[in-house]
């Protein structure tokens, strides 16, 4: 499955209905943040975010735009995009 993986190319939908926000809580580290994965080849980020949420949630999701790029180093000092 990690030859489908695009880099380290991390994708969030920020999804908010009725003036409230989506977030999960990740089962390893307890944290709570919007749902999403990482990018496959070939997908563009509106397809890879509707892919993660549909696998994660079993909800089909329409964005309407992309909000934000970025890049950061995480705690274990891997560059992310």
């Amino acid at each position: 499955m990690a030859e489908n993986f695009k880099g380290d190319v991390v994708l969030k939908a920020f999804i908010k209905r009725e003036g409230k926000a989506l977030l999960m809580c990740n089962a390893v580290d307890l944290k709570w943040q919007p749902p999403g994965g990482r990018m496959h080849v070939g997908e563009t980020p509106l397809d890879g975010v509707c892919r993660e949420v549909r696998e994660e949630l079993s909800v089909e999701i329409r964005p309407t735009s992309i909000i934000s790029l970025d890049s950061f180093v995480g705690d274990d000092g891997a560059g992310h995009f």
